[in-house]
């Protein structure tokens, strides 16, 4: 249980920081775009 408590939060975790990894690429593309 408390190690199933452990991945879960691990999980979490990684998921956050690829999801803000992805936007800022995206921002970071988008910005690319309008900026030339």
């Amino acid at each position: 249980m408390v190690a199933k408590k452990k991945f879960l939060i691990l999980a979490m975790a990684v998921g956050f920081v690829g999801l803000a990894l992805g936007s800022y690429t995206m921002f970071l593309s988008i910005n690319n775009i309008i900026k030339p």
